[in-house]
């Protein structure tokens, strides 16, 4: 196998099957507001939460009952040097009670954490549907569809 076959083997494995369109951290009293719109396969979810840091609001935001978001272990490796150096995060994390892997890359180190952590918890099939109820979802047509309180 070359190293561009097992490259594309990691991707299309573990990587988010998704996009994060947009994310902010503020600081806030309190801990870090996040607040990130992401897309997991075809839909939506849009997420807005308060923790000790950006990855710990990413977990409970994407958390439901039963199915809580729980960080096992992040690694983290530069890919390059300097500037143009990406960042490649390996998250291993916890669904309810299933473990998953994920894969992100990008420049920014916590643009890199935030993708790993939505590709782990987006390879359990089940938490798509309950992090939409959640969250919120923006439907086909644009409506802005809320989620549960």
């Amino acid at each position: 196998m070359t190293a561009p076959q097992m490259w594309k083997l990691l991707n299309d494995s573990y990587s988010h099957r998704g996009s994060l369109l947009r994310w902010a951290v503020d600081h806030v009293e309190g801990g870090d507001r996040l607040r990130f719109a992401a897309t997991v396969g075809d839909t939506r979810v849009d997420g807005d939460a308060t923790a000790s840091g950006p990855v710990d609001a990413l977990t409970l935001a994407l958390s439901t009952p039963g199915a809580e978001v729980e960080v096992l272990s992040l690694t983290q490796q530069s890919i390059g040097a300097g500037r143009d150096a990406e960042a490649a995060t390996f998250a291993h994390c916890r669904v309810g009670d299933r473990a998953a892997w994920g894969v992100g890359l990008d420049r920014s180190v916590t643009a890199s954490t935030l993708r790993a952590v939505l590709a782990a918890a987006s390879r359990v099939p089940t938490q798509v549907t309950e992090v939409t109820d959640r969250c919120g979802k923006v439907s086909p047509n644009g409506t802005v569809e809320p989620g549960r309180s």
